[in-house]
């Protein structure tokens, strides 16, 4: 994860100052606790109901916030990059989404801690430009995230 966050800020570095870059790096560094909480999970011997509804819903805010935090520059530096920016952005997220969605068909908190912050990143930022190219872009990222999480509860 950290090659493609750094080869990111790379690119982003065209519009976005090097200190911002590297702020949402270490913040979204830090978010990766998630996957050691996952773990320390996954050592658990035989936990009782309870104990595994606390961890699920643990590992769903977490997830949730470490998607929101990848999604970030879609709010924080969408506007301050140029088109061939903007679409990068979007093309990441998309991207992400796919992964993430897929990975969360036995968990309905889970689909929906990867679904909300990429589908409002997509959709709202591209939106807001409110240039007819950037409403056709909205309109259908929604509908890409809207097919997205049809085909995941289909996996349920």
């Amino acid at each position: 994860m950290c090659s493609s966050d750094l080869a990111i800020c790379f690119a982003l570095s065209a519009w976005i100052p090097p200190n911002e870059l590297a702020i949402w790096f270490v913040v979204l560094a830090a978010s990766s606790v998630r996957f050691w909480v996952g773990g320390k999970f996954l050592e658990l011997k035989d936990p009782a109901a309870a104990t595994v509804r606390k961890w699920h819903v643990t590992l769903a805010c977490l997830t949730f916030a470490s998607n929101a935090i990848w999604m970030y520059p879609l709010y924080g530096f969408y506007f301050r990059c140029s088109d061939t920016g903007q679409m990068f952005l979007s093309m990441i997220a998309a991207a992400s989404m796919s992964a993430g969605v897929i990975m969360t068909p036995s968990s309905g908190r889970m689909i929906w801690a990867a679904l909300v912050p990429y589908t409002l990143a997509m959709t709202i930022p591209p939106l807001l430009v409110g240039d007819p190219f950037h409403i056709v872009l909205s309109v259908l990222s929604l509908g890409y995230c809207l097919r997205s999480e049809e085909h995941t509860s289909e996996l349920q």
